[in-house]
């Protein structure tokens, strides 16, 4: 539970920190110049997760690492919040001046592999009627292509006003609730989904900085390292399937993108703006209306999450077939859209 007055102030300092030097952000001036892809029309600043990264980072730090409070595993902690920052500081370079993509595909395996080595990777996956799969010697590969693969996930959906944003608090008050379940003090999700309100407030309804790959790259590295890091013992009762389920649509999003897109002869790496959300705002829907409702989406998510997570192991990959089932008309839907309009994709 939050306890007055350090815990409240902890989050207010996330907050506080992460406004003023999003509008720090803001003067600075990093440009994104928008090519025919872009869903904004103007050139507007990004990197806006600088402020929240220094939000974040600066209120876990008065917080107290031995506040957070797995004192028994408190370097696992660090080495994924350092780990993360790196995958934040590529996203800067990116943004300043580019990259080739090719580097930070490398980056990201490299520091996916560092961080999996140190806390160890996917040891079983519950399956329904099979048990938990013991996964040998693959679960290292299959660990870092998690991690590799939501970070960029998350990057790819941060395409819209708030669509990266509103996700992120909704997913890190929830993750704050199933972690709860065994720690009631620990507070490192509530410290970041401050700290992205911080940044929100200058991105939606109307964008007045973008949150760059800065913001996305650490997001998505910090979620998917998540997922590994609770697992451990010191985190209680948790499960490799709380984050694929709270993301579950963000996953869905990109992967039939992907398979459409290549079924259709198109490039795998090839840069588009093919994804469902981004066609249904080119339909014509608002972002406002389009993060709304990926938003309201979220929290259906959390919500079967916590009813998932009081079950055994084994069934919870049942919990993804309402939503995979949803999925399947949502997305007839937008594609409906998309060709009355006469989109092409």
């Amino acid at each position: 539970m939050i306890a007055w007055p350090k815990d409240v102030l902890v989050l207010a300092l996330a907050f506080l920190l992460s406004w003023v030097i999003t509008q720090f952000m803001i003067s600075f001036n990093i440009q994104d110049i928008p090519v025919e892809r872009s869903s904004h029309k103007k050139i507007t600043p990004r990197a806006g997760g600088v402020g929240l990264l220094i939000g974040f980072y600066a209120s876990v730090m008065v917080q107290g690492f031995s506040q957070l409070p797995f004192y028994e595993d408190w370097i696992s902690l660090i080495i994924l919040l350092c780990s993360a920052s790196v995958m934040g500081l590529i996203g800067f370079l990116d943004d300043v001046r580019g990259s080739s993509p090719i580097f930070r595909l490398l980056i990201q395996i490299g520091t996916a592999w560092f961080l999996v080595r140190c806390l160890g990777a996917f040891q079983t996956i519950p399956f329904p009627y099979l048990g938990e799969i013991n996964l040998g010697s693959f679960g290292l590969l299959i660990s870092i292509l998690w991690i590799v693969g939501f970070t960029n996930v998350f990057n790819f959906m941060d395409g819209l006003n708030g669509m990266a944003g509103i996700p992120t608090i909704i997913s890190c008050i929830f993750l704050s609730i199933l972690t709860n379940i065994n720690h009631s003090d620990f507070q490192i999700h509530l410290i970041l989904a401050s700290a992205t309100f911080g940044f929100l407030i200058f991105n939606f309804p109307k964008a007045k900085i973008f949150l760059g790959d800065v913001g996305s790259f650490f997001l998505g590295f910090f979620f998917a390292g998540w997922g590994v890091l609770a697992l451990r013992p010191a985190y209680g009762k948790f499960s490799i399937w709380v984050v694929p389920l709270l993301f579950f649509i963000y996953i869905y999003d990109v992967i039939f993108t992907r398979i459409r897109r290549m079924l259709k002869g198109k490039g795998f790496f090839e840069a588009h703006c093919e994804h469902l959300y981004q066609l249904l705002s080119r339909s014509g829907w608002s972002h406002v209306k389009v993060t709304s409702i990926y938003a309201l989406i979220f929290v259906a998510q959390g919500i079967v999450s916590i009813f998932m997570i009081t079950k055994p192991p084994e069934t919870h990959l049942l919990f993804f077939i309402p939503f995979f089932v949803g999925a399947i008309p949502f997305t007839w839907w937008i594609l409906s859209k998309a060709r009355k309009r006469g989109i092409s994709f």
